[in-house]
């Protein structure tokens, strides 16, 4: 019970575990995490009752076995101690007062009386639900009426299987009476109880106790003998047994290590005690154990001392008084387990795989063995024959014979990899009990017949830092003081407190490492976190633990967190750099403004960080390795997993730093809404003249324990500010009351609602300890600081603020009265502290939390957007753009896009939107030629790099520029647009220049290439030339030598580049402007931002900050549909379609002849295949493509729709950013050529990322681009990888669009983001570097411990990666017996495709009407065995199922529905190329529906190996013979009979013949099939219901919640609603029937078998006569007119008939009110869950069943067909519509099926994989299957009874009858001589 209420404590409920206590030696709780009350007996003999049982004195007592106690003294004292407990609960009035008052919602109680049911009415809660800590008993059965059939289900107490001999058989039919009779008696005396304290009128207990919603049973259903069940049973077995080992301690070890071939554990549990055993017993196991000297038995025996003289010449044999039995039990070197069998020790033994010599003493423990024995785990000793002989002998066979432990590993493999995990049963249907309260749709009628892990290291954290998710808290350190042997727990202003001593570092990373430990070693808990099945893991980094128990529970993704800054820790983690010139460390209290002394400390601290790295990192290693197998991988290599890193930081506030793509800062996050403050509080606040001020520590640092002086400092303090009044968090103040009594203006309290006082308007200042959250809190509350900082990040955070401006800072060595009065003089005395945290971090673009609208602030952003702001009111925005690319910069902004006119092949403006300003800056147009790659890009001196190139292109640039700047006109004009924000791409200076001479004051750089040197320089921004490599360079960031040293060589030259640029331009604007004007790379350092053309997914990871912002994507337009020609010539592709293009910078035309033809020749090997090459000028080369018919050369092509185009399979490409961009978002593959520039490197990333294949442009030949293709068409793992980048691009957080508008909206109001700068930017070579190489040799250092996991990081992705999505080949067999039956496996094959498996329908025709497949997705194949169907059509099913005995199934029917099915077979048989095709298949699992036994043949045939039943309809009879389950005919109705489960006494005999008639014709269609396959493969072909009996589980299309409640066995899963689709519009038709109706519709439909045509006239007529006395609805029917029809229905205006509709949607239709259905199980599924009240008029088959079904469950009205008159519709509809309690019944039930723990698509996907993997279920079978009819039923016992007890009566009878004629002589003779 603790287990259950700490798992629904995990999943967020709150739990109270009521324990009355019956056993005084039980002290455990049982749960760690709920709320605990005990209810303890009062006297003496009470507490002692318990241990007068027998089992607690003599638990090895022969004469005490499991039936032993049934025996008179064992069950008074029982019957006595429960009667006592109930008594003392029921009249103590005090207690139930108390439990009323929580106002349970659920109860959930152990089910050995029903005192507790009693109680639970007592205490109004509303629902129960029974648990068992053991296997399912006889009570609960009682309680929930399920079937016990005595015949193979034991009684708990008894020590059989579920194969009993006769005798065995008799025996349980006599324990169980006697069992149920001590319940009654119990019974009995707990209601007297219950009436005399509570009235005579409270109701049987036992009546309350069968209101239990479920019963929660500890058992498992593949570990526990097959039985039949109910849907309210379900097994969770699992909690007790799911720990995980510990260290073993040194004894043990040693005792391990001693033996030569394993050890032997012996345990009886925590009730038998051993010392109790008999002397001779003891003895017995003693010397057995000497007999096996190679192996060391290790025994719990409680009191060892006692008995030392016995085990001294024992050395093999070690007595122990307690033993950790999981750790144990899961050492290598364990071999056996000797054990008394209790569930928890047997479950144990099962999970880890180790055989058992069982010996049970009492109870169920007699049960769990036979159980264990059954299933091959374990070898069974009687206690009563325990000798030296009988434990040798069981020894031996469990330690040489290997199948024991083989068997038990098996088992442990399938209980682990059941679908649906315990835990998860637990909580969902607890939930859904809760909810719904009545689950009586589950009764069975025959029962009234006769999360957040939260590991603990400091104990004062109380809190679990959330209300919403469920807290698994666990304490992991042996002593939760050991926290405070950390120095700054003891006193924070203790020089000692100094954390970067080494014995300050020693200690918290010994209390890392115990932490650590206490996790791992833990079993259970790891256990217990693994069966949670986690997705994703965030976790903090404080050492490495977290990684490596990420990887133990196996979650797959997992985000790293932290509650403090970015530091150097998590930078060495992802690799970024943290040059220790202006990156000061966490721990030093620095800001990015270093001197040199200060820069010299830096790096000592760095260097004592990754000292504290080094030593802790191997000692976690290590511990994992102990634990986990010296395999596991190394944590730093676990940790690179990370996928992102959240960080506790303000972007806006922090020190300005590199950082990563996965470095997102989300400080603010937890802060909360303010609310108002308390009454109290406010009133302190008012106090005050000036306002108030705050004090508080945080959470670690108690203010009670400071050092006096330091209290009395700051008291002095405070009274100096008598016109403020100060409130102080302080813990214990009635400690200190005489500290504050003379101070009127100071309020210690113990808790403060800090972000509600410093939300108060009067609250002026925050006395902090420099916590992040603290001053997170108080920036955006814009609340000035005088902070004290501690500890830790406290100094960084505090030195951070005072750079901001926002704090003034005081040592906490220095804290004194004048200090502290000093600094709050400062803060609340000068106006210069700024409100930080108004504005730009509540505007900030990723911040939406919260938007502060004060009447002090500023007019917010979106208000000045929309123009209602004077400021914006004229507001207008630039893009100032080289046109040498394409943007779409979308704004809310009026803008202007400026465009300099350098290549005249650009025509386009980019924009259609803005207004265009062009200029030519060229007095020649054609000087752009000049650039080599316009002449011809496949020319080698097209090289860039060369120093030729460099000065045409900066010759150009110089240029432009001058044109610009030297034109006054221009600039006047371009001065006079009065620019607010203006966003330029920077190749070279001249654009800020520009900027500055136009007044701009808000500067965002853009790129249309890839972010690179030239941006890093202005940003300031590290670029390791060991892994970013130049943008010109063609290389990915994974680097040989010799490429590292182009690298080197190419960010040389570029260095070069601008280096000799730069000054040209510079000296440009002071020729123009003036002498002094600033150097534009100053300038360039004012860029706010810098939009880049990059996608974060794509590109290389490196080193950026906050003031890159990846916007790729941006102007990715809609595709759109192709014109015609483009579409006839795709559509000619055989396979496909091409497209060809070298972008906008370079012309097709002008490449060299060779190119060209190389090219064509390429494409002539593909004549499959159209391509579509982008060509300028066809028309020049027309000759070219005349004999090309697969090749069309067109002017220009819309690339995006082409890209877009499904048949589309590749794209040749120079790989220019947007043509990557655009491939990639339409996931299609490239052949790229890159040609200049960017397009090397984008093209090495795509590549790298698997989209593309690389060509050099030197060596395109027709060969090369020939191979390329072929490469990229025929592998398609080129098209995944495509898909699964463009997925991920698709589904970012963050739009491109969004971050655009929003970011550039943010500059524009805030201008100055100088919080981003990195101090680096300006330094000098040797300042910066100097430090940056000290920290790049440790990275490196790092990345070689990564390298050396990589292999085994690759082993484990592709691992999972397999584990994972293994594919099933799977076969359904589905004979067309109906549409509804065909449409039921094809919504099968879908729900399992979509699960990733192969999946064939194979489709024999039996009914020609039947031409639908059912799945849209699943491989078909249709099989007709013959031509003529004539036969067919003779059933009288296929007759007119609307007459009164229309299709009717008789005898004849039957007899010729069997030949029917048989030739069927046949067909199939005779079929050898089928045969051998679906053989050669090889299918892994095979489904069939069980209308005749073909299918169970057919699978033999084809070597399936796992089979699975499907049904279209509910449980009939041929499926309790194959699976065994009992079919009471008392309340379980045949599948073909109008009974519900309470029928009569007439409707039982008729249920008992048609059960009877049924199984006959199965009888006959067996023998028929039989002798079918017998005749095609031999007489010894096995019997066909024995191979059916094989079937793992079946499917059943029924919903239990609608189904009449029926006991069942775990191989039965409810299926039904399985594949429905979701609702869609419904058609303007419809539409518009439904709007005209006034009070709403009414639809009719007899499904797609009955044709209403054939319907009689006078029911039509009924049915039409009835609709026109509703003439305010109107009614849709699905009808085909026929003429007579037509006429018919001209006079009813109300009334539409169609030929098809659309069900699902119409229903769905909140205008439709009622449904007049046939009652086809689809169709009342499909109602129901739409919530739509039901008319139901079977027609045949399981119509009957499913309307009775339907009606009991209070939705529908029956009318019987015979019954379609005025009258009888006209009552119905007008029931449906004007009775509330079925559209309120149909709703409850509705929302009970939508809200059901589990889905019908994750039961079929789940199980079947199931019964893949493991094939044989037989642990499932019920043993009962095979028995006959008077076995089944114990009558050959009950029988030879009543024989005897008849025979002995006649014998009484006789006897008394001579006696009695004796007498009468007597008498007679006797007065006859008187």
């Amino acid at each position: 019970m603790g287990k259950i209420a700490d798992t629904l404590r995990d999943a967020g409920k709150d739990v109270l575990v009521y324990i009355p206590v019956m056993d005084p030696d039980v002290k455990t709780n049982g749960s760690t995490k709920a709320r605990v009350l005990r209810f303890q007996l009062g006297g003496e003999e009470d507490l002692n009752t318990w241990a007068n049982h027998s089992i607690k004195s003599s638990p090895f007592d022969e004469a005490i076995s499991g039936n032993q106690m049934l025996k008179d003294d064992n069950l008074r004292i029982f019957e006595s101690l429960m009667i006592k407990t109930c008594a003392g609960q029921i009249a103590n009035e005090k207690l139930l007062a108390s439990l009323r008052e929580e106002a349970f919602d659920l109860a959930i109680t152990e089910c050995y009386d029903f005192c507790s049911f009693g109680i639970f009415k007592l205490l109004n809660i509303p629902v129960s639900i029974a648990a068992s800590a053991v296997p399912l008993t006889d009570t609960i059965g009682d309680l929930l009426g399920v079937p016990e059939p005595f015949s193979y289900i034991p009684n708990m107490l008894s020590p059989f299987t579920d194969e009993m001999s006769y005798f065995e058989r008799a025996q349980n039919l006599y324990i169980a009476p006697q069992w149920k009779n001590f319940h009654l008696q119990i019974e009995e005396k707990e209601n007297e109880l219950f009436r005399k304290f509570h009235g005579e009128d409270f109701p049987s207990v036992r009546e309350l106790a069968k209101k239990t919603a479920l019963a929660f049973i500890n058992s498992d259903e593949f570990f526990e003998f097959a039985r039949p069940i109910t849907h309210r049973i379900i097994y969770i077995s699992g909690f007790a047994a799911t720990t995980s080992p510990k260290p073993l301690s040194k004894a043990i070890k040693e005792i391990i290590d001693k033996s030569v071939k394993g050890v032997v554990l012996m345990s009886f549990g925590s009730l038998a005690n051993s010392t109790l055993m008999p002397l001779h017993k003891k003895q017995a196991f003693l010397q057995s154990f000497s007999s096996f000297p190679d192996y060391h038995f290790v025994w719990k025996y409680e009191l060892p001392e006692r008995d030392q003289d016995i085990f001294l010449k024992y050395k093999n044999a070690h007595p122990l008084s307690w033993l950790p039995q999981v750790d144990l039990l899961n050492h290598p070197k364990v071999m056996a387990f000797i054990t008394h069998g209790g569930m928890n020790s047997i479950m144990e033994s099962v999970n880890s795989g180790t055989p058992m010599i069982a010996i049970p003493l009492f109870g169920d423990q007699e049960h769990n063995v036979a159980v264990a024995v059954k299933r091959g785990v374990a070898v069974k000793v009687d206690k009563s024959k325990i000798t030296t002989d009988t434990v040798t002998n069981a020894l031996r066979e469990v330690l040489d014979n290997k199948i024991y432990a083989t068997n038990a590993k098996r088992l442990a493999s399938m209980i682990a990899k059941k679908p649906f995990k315990p835990a998860e049963l637990l909580v969902k249907w607890t939930e859904f009990a809760a909810e719904f309260q009545d689950l009586s749709n589950l009764d069975i009628a025959g029962r009234d017949f006769s999360v957040v892990y939260m590991p603990l290291m400091d104990p004062d954290v109380k809190s679990n830092g959330t209300s919403r998710a469920r807290i698994i808290r666990y304490q992991p350190l042996a002593n939760e003081n050991t926290w405070y042997s950390v120095s700054f727990k003891k006193d924070p202003f203790d020089d000692g407190t100094d954390i970067m001593t080494d014995e300050n570092i020693e200690t918290f990373q010994q209390i890392m490492d115990d932490v650590c430990e206490g996790q791992i070693s833990n079993k259970q808990l790891l256990q217990q976190l693994r069966e949670e099945n986690f997705d994703l893991a965030m976790g903090e980094m404080f050492d490495y633990c977290a990684f490596g128990l990420f990887e133990v529970l196996n979650i797959p993704a997992r985000i790293l967190t932290s509650a403090v800054p970015f530091g150097e820790g998590h930078a060495m983690l992802l690799g970024v750099p943290a040059p220790p010139s202006y990156v000061p460390s966490l721990l030093s209290g620095m800001t990015d403004d270093m001197s040199y002394s200060e820069r010299m400390i830096n790096l000592y601290i760095r260097y004592m960080i990754y000292k504290w790295v080094a030593k802790g990192l191997p000692r976690q290693n290590a511990l994992f390795r102990r634990y986990f197998g010296d395999d596991f991988p190394c944590l730093m290599s676990l940790a690179h997993k990370s996928s992102l890193m959240l960080v506790n930081g303000e972007e806006m506030f922090e020190l300005a730093r590199p950082i990563s793509h996965k470095v997102i800062y989300i400080s603010g996050i937890g802060v909360p809404e303010p609310k108002p403050l308390d009454e109290k509080l406010e009133n302190i606040i008012a106090k005050g003249e000036k306002g108030a001020v705050y004090l508080s520590f945080g959470s670690l640092a108690n203010c009670s324990r400071f050092p006096l002086e330091k209290k009395l400092a700051i008291l002095e303090a405070f009274a100096s500010f008598p016109e403020y009044q100060f409130i102080w968090k302080y813990e214990q103040p009635e400690n200190d009351r005489h500290l504050f009594e003379n101070y009127t203006n100071i309020h210690p309290v113990k808790w403060a609602p800090q972000v509600d006082l410093l939300n108060h308007p009067k609250m002026k200042a925050f006395i902090t300890h420099g916590g992040m959250n603290s001053v997170t809190e108080a920036i955006h509350f814009a609340t000035p600081m005088v902070a004290i900082p501690l500890f830790g990040d406290q100094e960084h955070n505090v030195a951070t603020a005072v750079k901001r401006g926002v704090a003034v800072s005081i040592d906490r060595k220095k804290l004194t009265a004048e200090t502290l009065t000093n600094a709050l003089r400062q803060v609340l005395n000068d106006d210069s502290f700024p409100k930080y945290g108004y504005s730009s971090i509540e505007m900030r673009p990723k911040q939406a939390k919260r938007e502060l609208a004060k009447a002090d602030r500023p007019c917010s952003t979106e208000r000045r957007m929309f123009g209602t702001c004077p400021q914006w009111d004229k507001s207008t925005g630039v893009i100032y753009t080289l046109v040498t690319s394409y943007q779409n910069l979308s704004m809310h902004l009026k803008h202007v896009v400026y465009m300099p006119l350098m290549d005249p092949d650009v025509k386009s403006n980019g924009t259609n939107r803005a207004r265009i300003i062009q200029y030519q800056p060229f007095a020649n147009e054609s000087t752009w030629y000049r650039v080599s790659f316009k002449k011809d890009p496949f020319d080698d001196n097209t090289d860039i790099m060369t120093d030729e190139n460099m000065e045409i292109f900066q010759q150009i640039m110089d240029d432009a520029c001058e044109g610009q700047i030297s034109n006054k006109q221009l600039l006047h004009e371009l001065r006079e647009e009065n620019f607010d924000l203006v966003l330029g791409e920077m190749y070279d200076y001249c654009a800020f220049g520009l900027f500055e001479v136009l007044n701009i004051p808000a500067r965002i750089l853009t790129s249309a290439m890839p972010f690179g040197e030239n941006h890093a320089i202005v940003f300031g921004i590290p670029a390791p030339i060991s892994y970013v490599p130049s943008l010109l360079s063609g290389m990915t960031d994974e680097m040989s030598y010799t490429e590292r040293m182009i690298n080197l060589y190419i960010r040389y030259i570029m260095h070069k580049w601008i280096a000799k640029g730069l000054p040209r331009q510079n000296a440009l604007f002071r020729r123009y402007i003036g002498k002094d004007f600033p150097c534009l790379l100053s300038l360039a350092h004012k860029s706010s931002l810098i939009l880049v053309n990059g996608e974060e997914m794509f590109e290389l990871a490196r080193p950026i900050t906050h003031k890159v912002i990846y916007i790729s994507g941006i102007g990715v337009p809609e595709p759109k549909p192709l014109d015609e020609k483009l579409e006839n010539i795709i559509a000619k592709g055989e396979k496909g379609a091409v497209f060809l293009s070298f972008g906008s910078l370079v012309n097709c035309s002008r490449f060299p002849l060779e190119k060209k033809l190389a090219i064509l020749e390429a494409f002539a090997s593909f004549p499959e295949y159209q391509f579509i090459w982008k060509y300028e000028q066809p028309e020049n080369d027309r000759h070219l493509f005349e004999g090309y018919s697969n090749i069309h050369p067109i002017k220009w092509a819309p690339q995006v729709d082409l890209l877009n185009h499904p048949k589309m399979k590749a794209f040749i490409t120079h790989g220019g950013m947007n043509s990557v961009t655009e491939a990639i978002h339409f996931a299609t593959p490239m052949v790229a050529i890159p040609l200049f520039g960017d397009q090397e490197h984008n093209v090495a990333t795509a590549v790298k990322r698997g989209v593309a294949v690389s060509i050099d442009r030197k060596k395109l030949t027709a060969e090369t681009l020939t191979n390329a293709l072929r490469q990229v068409l025929n592998d398609d793992s080129f098209t995944k990888s495509a898909q699964k980048l463009a997925a991920m691009i698709a589904k970012k957080p963050m739009k491109p669009k969004e971050l655009i508008v929003k970011w550039t909206e943010f500059v524009a109001e805030f201008k100055d983001l100088s919080n981003f700068d990195l101090a680096g930017r300006d330094f000098g070579f040797i300042k910066q570097s100097y430090a940056e190489e000290v920290s790049r040799s440790t990275t490196k250092a790092g990345s070689t411990m990564t390298c050396s996991v990589t292999a085994l990081n690759l082993a484990l992705v592709l691992f999972f990666h397999i584990s994972l999505s293994t594919s099933y080949k799977i076969l359904l067999l589905a004979p067309t017996q109906g549409h509804s039956h065909v449409d039921f496996f094809g919504r099968i094959g879908d729900a399992l495709i979509d699960a990733g498996h192969e999946v064939v329908m194979l489709i024999p025709v039996l009914n020609p009407d039947v031409e639908t497949n059912g799945t849209n997705r699943a491989e078909v194949i249709r099989h007709r065995g013959k031509e003529d169907f004539s036969d067919y059509y003779k059933l009288n099913i296929m007759g007119n199922p609307f007459e009164d005995h229309g299709a009717a199934m008789t005898s004849d029917d039957l007899e010729l529905f069997r030949d029917l099915e048989t030739e069927m077979c046949e067909g199939l048989l005779k079929n050898e190329e089928l045969m051998q095709d679906l053989r050669a298949r090889r299918f892994d699992v095979a489904m069939t529906e069980t209308f005749d036994y073909c299918g169970f043949g057919l699978f033999r045939v084809l070597d399936i190996p796992s089979q699975i039943v499907a049904t279209a309809i509910p449980i009939y009879g041929m499926l309790d013979d194959l699976f065994g389950f009992p079919e009471p005919h008392s309340y379980v109705p045949n599948m073909l009979s109008s009974f519900s489960d309470e029928m009569s006494y007439w409707e039982r005999i008729a249920n008992i013949y048609s059960y009877y008639s049924a199984k006959t014709i199965n009888k006959s269609i067996l023998d028929y099939q039989n002798a079918l396959f017998r005749r095609y493969y031999g007489p010894d072909f096995p019997c066909l219901e024995e191979l059916g009996k094989k079937s793992a589980l079946a499917f059943i299309n029924s919903d239990e919640m609608l189904e009449l409640p029926r006991p069942i066995t775990h191989q039965i899963i409810y299926i039904g609603g399985i594949g429905i689709k979701k609702p869609n519009p419904l058609t303007k038709e419809l539409a518009e029937i439904c709007e005209r109706s006034e009070k709403g519709v009414i639809y009719i439909s007899f499904g797609s078998f009955a044709n209403a045509t054939l319907m009689p006239l006078r029911k039509k007529e009924a049915i039409l006569a009835t609709i026109a006395k509703f003439p305010k609805y109107q009614f849709i029917w699905k009808l085909e007119l026929s003429a007579q029809d037509s006429q018919l229905f001209a006079n009813f205006s109300n009334v539409h008939t169609v030929s098809w509709v659309p069900q699902v949607d119409l229903l769905n239709h909140p205008k439709v009110k009622a449904f007049i259905t046939h009652g086809g199980l689809n169709s009342l599924t499909e109602a129901v869950r739409s919530e739509t009240p039901l008319i139901v008029i079977p027609l045949f088959g399981d119509q009957m069943h499913n309307a009775a079904a339907i009606k009991k469950r209070g939705v529908a009205v029956l009318i019987e067909k015979s019954n379609i008159t005025t009258v009888s519709m006209t009552y119905a509809l007008g029931e449906v519509l004007h009775n509330e309690r079925y559209a309120k019944n149909t709703q409850r039930l509705a929302r009970m099926i939508a809200k059901k723990p589990m889905t019908a698509n994750d039961l079929v996907v789940k199980w079947t994989e199931f019964v893949a993997e493991f094939k044989d279920l037989s642990n499932l079978n019920v043993a009962g299957r095979d028995f006959g009819f008077f076995k089944y039923f114990c009558l050959d016992i009950v029988a030879p009874a009543v024989f005897l007890t008849l025979f002995g009566i006649c014998v009484f009878v006789k006897i008394c009858s001579l006696l009695f004629n004796r007498v009468t002589v007597s008498v007679y003779v006797k007065t006859k001589i008187e």
